[in-house]
């Protein structure tokens, strides 16, 4: 129970939005975390927590006590960085945010490498959609993602790693389908003015392709007709292959699907790309561990993504 510190106490009330859900998540008595909340307002002569018949709600004192205490927790978490840069040893723990998706096809380029060289390194995974691995890192919950660079950014730092291209996947139900390119992946043939108010499936606005995506339309003045918005890529390839409509994929992890009956169109770079990178905060300090994981990984995949390719022919 000693571990459970006030930081862990103020967000695990906050997070589920009363004390007695908040005990059973520390594995706790709801009397015991009651008076472990108390003494900390005793101590500081403030309330943090307004009690509610079924409820508590934060105060102000209480979202300013959560905030310093926050603090707190990044400048040891800074000091512990520090020293292992002094140390320079080769243990710890690296705490990783991924899509899904990509997590499927980048983690085992990645991992396996650096645990043969470094068996000692603890790796823990988040995987989620881009927002949600954007609001752990701003809190301090891991310490890297990684995955489409966004654009409008400056709180956070971007490792860049490799320039993948972005396709467009017509099914053969769609009139801008043309029988010539089916086998071949060809870079687009028509002006970008088709693209306007053409049916596309799409993942929501919180993956990093949509963000892509939705700026490309805004910056070519083009309009979206979003038919459908699964939550995985899988699924927005699977319904574009049916012909519910078009949709946009890298290549990045793309390798697995047949485009049999579609046509596969890629864009110039300085229309229409998408930046690989690795996140970091800006405030905080890398490991030597972190530092060479970003580094071997980079290497790595900077290298073999010249070699991803869609299970189809490229027409060169």
């Amino acid at each position: 129970m000693s571990n459970i510190t006030p930081l862990v106490l103020m967000e695990t009330i906050v997070s589920e939005g009363n004390i007695t859900a908040a005990a059973e998540k520390l594995y706790v008595s709801q009397p015991y975390l009651s008076k472990m909340l108390s003494r900390l307002e005793s101590k500081y002569g403030l309330i943090f927590f307004q009690r509610l018949p079924r409820s508590v709600q934060i105060t102000y004192a209480g979202e300013q006590f959560l905030k310093h205490l926050r603090k707190i927790n990044d400048i040891e978490e800074d000091m512990v960085n520090e020293f292992d840069k002094i140390a320079n040893h080769k243990k710890g723990k690296i705490k990783l945010g991924i899509n899904p998706a990509l997590g499927s096809s980048i983690l085992p380029l990645i991992i396996p490498p650096f645990l043969k060289k470094y068996p000692d390194i603890l790796f823990e995974f988040y995987e989620d959609d881009a927002d949600s691995i954007d609001h752990l890192i701003e809190n301090h919950v891991i310490d890297l993602s990684f995955g489409m660079a966004p654009i409008d950014r400056t709180d956070l730092f971007h490792h860049y790693i490799y320039t993948d291209e972005m396709h467009l996947i017509i099914p053969d139900t769609n009139p801008l389908y043309n029988r010539k390119y089916g086998a071949y992946t060809t870079m687009f043939p028509y002006e970008l003015d088709v693209l306007n108010n053409l049916p596309l499936v799409l993942l929501p606005s919180k993956y990093g392709i949509r963000r892509l995506i939705d700026i490309f339309f805004a910056r070519k003045h083009l309009s979206q007709k979003v038919i459908l918005e699964p939550e995985t890529i899988y699924s927005a390839v699977g319904l574009a292959r049916k012909g519910l409509g078009a949709t946009f994929v890298p290549v990045t992890g793309m390798h697995w699907p047949s485009f049999n009956r579609c046509n596969v169109f890629t864009f110039n770079s300085d229309i229409f790309k998408c930046d690989y990178v690795f996140t970091t905060r800006k405030d905080h300090v890398l490991s030597p561990t972190l530092q060479e994981f970003i580094s071997d990984s980079t290497r790595i995949l900077s290298e073999l993504s010249k070699d991803f390719r869609f299970n189809i022919k490229s027409n060169h």
